[in-house]
């Protein structure tokens, strides 16, 4: 499997095809296509989280449970957006519950 940046592509109407195929086969609990899923968009993932967060400490958890609420939530993919961009989105929400809960915490 060719793994290629989208972000420096234009998403096409067969990309879009085959990431709503990836989001179905992810959400049937097609493991082979969670850990291709995992694999593809991992680095996007922490990248979010990291931007959002502004360390690696904490990462691991972080990621794990941006994975967790990614295919808990595959069921919901439309294909409006890239496959990329829809993990990268929900990590962000994790992020920031993270950085909300920590924040209470302090309080």
């Amino acid at each position: 499997m060719e793994i290629r940046s989208r972000a420096t592509s234009r998403v096409t109407a067969a990309d879009r095809a085959a990431d709503r195929d990836l989001a179905a086969r992810c959400a049937s609990g097609d493991r082979a296509a969670q850990r291709d899923l995992f694999a593809r968009v991992k680095g996007a993932v922490h990248h979010r989280v990291f931007d959002i967060v502004g360390s690696n400490r904490g990462m691991e958890e972080l990621l794990q449970a941006s994975f967790v609420a990614i295919f808990r939530a595959m069921h919901g993919f439309r294909g409006e957006a890239s496959l990329d961009a829809w993990c990268a989105s929900i990590a962000a929400v994790v992020a920031h519950a993270h950085l909300g809960a920590a924040f209470a915490r302090r309080a």
